[in-house]
């Protein structure tokens, strides 16, 4: 018998002396054969309840047990019990409440529910209880719950009525019962989820935007404006927040834009590199602020998508320059081809044409009229001559001598003779060093290469004030430009170049017409010019070197003549022809 019966029974007994005790009987008026039956009765009673009794014990050992295993399954319940009145006052709470809230059984008694929910849920808690203890059935309710000081967990709350037979208080007092769901793994889940769904959906949007970027790419009905064009605009309706998206692409000189654009402090930009060298580059804003990930509003996968966009219009560009470099390497050569055998000929017969006339001359006297009229036939026909050797001095079919030259001090040898050919209004301006880099050249050709850039850059500014630089210094073959870069199939060698820059403050040349100023007889002036440059190129080509022209409309134009310099100290090099002639 446990201390709890014990107290029970004494209890009990107290009692029924008391009732003995109010109920005395005179003995002396008893019949003894009465006595006798009564305690007969009495010891017959006295049996029953014994067996009575034992069951009594029996009854409270099992519901002393039956208390302790509900009291066990209260505690050690899977979910979270607390016992509520109709205000919100905790009235009992199970083990494994305790435990989720990191608190002491005395610290969460006679203490209102909500002092334990998260501050910015506290207000869905109280406008809601009410209700949800009226008529708890089929409703939930999910809060945060703070965790010990500082920390949270998501919660799930059911609600209960439990009948008061079956737990023991106070018969005055509603016991409800909140059942309380650690749903915090469940929350993470979901997240989670709704995090790759999301992801998935912004990769689908990712993969739709290169495959799209492919179709323009691919389609030789696109020009390259409209390839740019297009994948900006695909580009920026690829991202998360494709409504605050815009974007740019610069290449080169232009700018391709959505309709939305604006420049905000939320940008993510990638170079655009062709052939090691930046020509541009692909930026994307968003015009409004957004959620910030990872200190940057753009996903790790946007920016990647970013880079291979990038990527990609530089590997499209380069390929577009490959192309047009063959297509101009192959018509240069058709072409070639073609000059050099006019060029062959038509100066066999002029040669044959002088010669006569020549002949003719000597026979007549020179004041007649025919004499003078094959005087002029003669000087057309060496004008016409000089055209000819022009013409195979672009093939590059030439054999001047050459020889080591200071290009510093060759170039200024020419400065008066060019100042004297520019008109008044133009200054040219030279920074050419006392001793400059060592170049083994023709010093004629040297002198033609500066005479047609800077007769071309002057003429530029028709009869507008300006300037021509000329300057002269010595680069490494890094240096030298790959955009531009004339012939197209120039490779820079493994030793320094003498670079002789002309740059003038004229018009500019339009990126489209850049590849046909070396064209032969290509001119903006009038019929009959554009043999410089071509010329000028070929003197270039036939040293061993290149030309590279940068240019902006309105900002004037920038030619740099690239030679191979020499250290060398020979004074000469054995040549096939001892002419100085182009």
């Amino acid at each position: 018998m446990n201390s709890t019966q014990e107290k029970w029974f004494d209890r009990l007994r107290e009692m029924a002396e008391q009732v003995v005790k109010d109920q005395s009987i005179d003995i002396n008026k008893i019949d003894p054969a009465d006595i006798t039956k009564l305690i007969n009765d009495i010891q017959v009673f006295q049996v029953e309840l014994e067996i009575q009794n034992d069951e009594l014990r029996n009854s409270l050992d099992q519901l002393e047990k039956s208390r302790t295993r509900f009291s066990r399954l209260f505690d050690m319940a899977p979910a979270g019990y607390i016992i509520l009145d109709a205000s919100g006052i905790i009235l009992d709470v199970n083990q494994t409440m305790v435990d989720m809230l990191y608190k002491h059984r005395d610290d969460l008694m006679r203490k209102p529910f909500s002092r334990f929910i998260a501050p910015d849920d506290q207000g869905i808690f109280l406008s809601r209880f009410t209700a949800f203890y009226k008529n708890p059935a089929d409703k939930t309710m999910e809060i945060r719950l703070i965790k010990g000081s500082s920390s949270m967990f998501h919660a799930r709350l059911e609600g209960r009525f439990i009948p008061l037979e079956t737990y023991p208080g106070k018969p005055d007092i509603d016991q409800f019962c909140l059942i309380v769901t650690d749903i915090t793994e469940t929350k993470r889940a979901e997240n989670e989820l709704k995090n790759y769904a999301h992801m998935l959906n912004e990769r689908n949007k990712e993969l739709h935007c290169l495959f799209s970027i492919s179709g323009l790419i691919n389609d030789p009905a696109n020009s390259m404006d409209d390839i740019i064009g297009g994948t900006i605009t695909l580009l920026a309706n690829a991202m998360q927040y494709p409504d605050n998206a815009c974007g740019r692409i610069k290449y080169k000189t232009r700018e391709y834009t959505t309709q939305n654009f604006k420049e905000t402090e939320w940008k993510q930009s990638s170079d655009i590199v062709v052939n090691d060298e930046i020509i541009g580059c692909v930026e994307i804003y968003y015009v409004k602020k957004v959620p910030v990930i990872q200190e940057s509003p753009f996903l790790e996968e946007e920016r990647a998508l970013i880079n291979s966009v990038a990527m990609r219009l530089g590997q499209t560009i380069a390929r577009v320059q490959a192309e047009a470099r063959i297509l101009h390497l192959q018509k240069a050569e058709s072409l070639g081809r073609m000059a050099g055998a006019v060029a062959h000929h038509y100066n066999n017969l002029l040669t044959v044409v002088m010669g006569n006339l020549d002949m003719a001359l000597i026979d007549l006297p020179e004041d007649c009229e025919p004499a003078a009229s094959l005087t002029q036939a003669m000087e057309a026909a060496r004008r016409a001559s000089k055209l000819g050797s022009m013409m195979l001095a672009y093939l590059g079919q030439t054999n001047a001598p050459r020889k080591r030259l200071d290009l510093s001090r060759t170039c200024k040898g020419f400065l008066t003779a060019l100042q004297a050919d520019m008109p008044s209004h133009i200054i040219l301006e030279a920074d050419l060093q006392e001793t400059g880099p060592a170049v083994t050249a023709n010093a004629r050709q040297i002198q033609q290469i500066l005479e047609f850039l800077v007769t071309n850059a002057w003429e530029a500014m028709g009869d507008k004030t300006g300037s021509v630089y000329l300057g002269m210094r010595r680069v490494c073959s890094t240096e030298i430009a790959t955009a531009h870069r004339y012939p197209m199939d120039f490779q820079p060698g493994k030793t320094d170049y003498a670079c002789m820059e002309v740059t003038d403050t004229g018009a500019g040349i339009p990126e489209n017409d850049i590849d046909k100023i070396f064209e032969p007889f290509y001119s903006t002036k009038f019929t009959g010019r554009g043999l410089g440059l071509p010329v000028a190129l070929g003197a270039v080509k036939t040293h061993s070197g290149c030309m590279t022209v940068a240019t902006r409309p309105g900002r004037g134009t920038r030619i740099m003549v690239f030679l191979p310099v020499t250290d060398k100290t020979d004074q000469a090099l054995p040549d096939k022809r001892e002419t100085d002639e182009m």
